[in-house]
């Protein structure tokens, strides 16, 4: 397993505040939260490429759940399908990666940053499974274990499905520390699948406030139209990044060493998550300031997926990749079947305690060949008893690595 990462993070505290038309031949594609599918058939920091992604995502993923993804992790897939394109398709990833000035030559460069450091721990790493009768390119190959850094693990689908299958799920369960397991079900991997291209993200990190389990007490989660649930409420009462305006509150909690932090956006009372939407992340972000703040806070588990994904890429503007006209022969010879991508599924995990956070992605393209505070201030009050958004953001690059809702289920 290889990691695109391992540079330590200095201490950032550098501003006021604290702490899927018939199956013939497949071509599988993992990466991070998401799992994609191929198939075939005859006939500036704040502004970085996955944050412009994320900006999309939230357009076409209306709150109406409990949820997480990666908009990092469907990034760095597509990035690595962009690498084996040509023509339309490759201009038409570009675009929509907002990619157009980078290389793969300099992906990697670009997470560098986002490490593992002594205080949190963040591994982005990919694999690779072509079939031993797949006419791929070896140019791709080379390119996929230089600049992604990723595994390669040549595999017979057509004579040990199960095993192939099995090997690609352990390789999963391994990188999200097994919190991501059985990706692929029975189904995903047939005989006639030949390549697949994985990524995996997972972050721990444990909070530069921790809560005290003793203050954790039953509490009442209004879910709306008068329903309600049962949650554990966690509390601290210390110095947090804060935000408000007329219509949400916004809550800052720093990971130990500073390089990675929470940040929950909670719609005023009597505020929906859809009237205060769309929220302007960055706008929230760079207003974020030091406060005393009387914190109540849900501890929850989360995992879930990303329904009918490909349909939402392409009223975003990925099309192409999605018919038989796509260009993917970098990747492989296509012969009489050429490659396309056919199913898009995004499954991840995040659990939020009293510690701080652990969360994991996974991702399967299937194809086919085809400070302190100030003296006497006053403390406000910040209680997370109703649906909210939230993210986790690597501070030194403002990337969004992960973004969900809570409504209390």
């Amino acid at each position: 397993m290889c990691k695109l990462d391992t540079r330590p993070h200095e201490r950032l505290r550098g501003d006021k505040n604290p702490p899927i038309i018939k199956t013939m031949r497949n071509l599988i594609l993992f990466s991070g939260l998401f799992l994609f599918s191929l198939s075939a058939s005859a006939a500036g920091p704040a502004a970085t490429p996955w944050n412009r992604l994320h900006g999309k995502l939230e357009k076409e993923l209306p709150a109406e759940k409990s949820g997480v993804y990666s908009p990092l992790s469907l990034w760095i897939s597509l990035a690595m399908l962009e690498a084996g394109a040509e023509k339309q398709t490759d201009q038409e990833l570009r675009k929509f990666l907002s990619m157009e000035k980078m290389t793969s030559q300099n992906i990697s460069e670009q997470f560098k940053s986002i490490s593992t450091s002594k205080f949190y721990e963040i591994k982005i790493v990919n694999g690779l499974w072509p079939n031993a009768d797949l006419p791929y390119k070896k140019e791709y190959i080379e390119l996929i274990k230089r600049d992604f850094g990723a595994d390669f693990t040549p595999v017979n689908f057509a004579k040990n499905t199960d095993g192939a299958r099995t090997q690609i799920n352990s390789w999963i369960e391994k990188a999200t520390d097994r919190k991501i397991s059985q990706i692929l079900g029975r189904t995903a991997i047939t005989p006639d699948t030949k390549f697949v291209l994985a990524n995996a993200i997972y972050f721990k990190g444990t909070w530069d406030l921790p809560f005290e389990k003793s203050q954790t007490r039953d509490g009442s989660f209004q879910i709306g139209a008068g329903r309600s649930s049962k949650v554990k409420m966690m509390r601290r009462k210390d110095y947090f990044g804060y935000f408000e305006d007329t219509k949400v509150q916004a809550l800052r909690m720093d990971y130990e060493g500073d390089g990675v932090y929470f940040l929950a956006i909670l719609p005023k009372p009597g505020k929906s998550l859809g009237e205060a939407a769309p929220f302007k992340l960055e706008e929230i972000r760079d207003r974020v300031s030091g406060r005393s703040v009387d914190v109540n806070f849900p501890r929850f588990t989360i995992q879930s997926d990303i329904a009918a994904l490909p349909a939402k890429l392409k009223r975003l503007g990925l099309s192409r990749v999605f018919t038989p006209q796509a260009e993917l022969g970098k990747i492989a010879t296509p012969g009489k079947y050429p490659l396309f991508v056919t199913d898009v599924i995004h499954k991840a995990m995040i659990e939020v305690n009293e510690a701080g956070t652990e969360v994991a992605a996974a991702n399967v393209l299937t194809g086919e060949v085809g400070g302190g505070p100030a003296a006497k201030e006053k403390s406000v009050s910040f209680t997370a008893d109703r649906p909210f958004r939230f993210y986790i953001v690597h501070r030194a690059t403002k990337s969004v690595l992960f973004s969900g809702e809570y409504f209390g289920d």
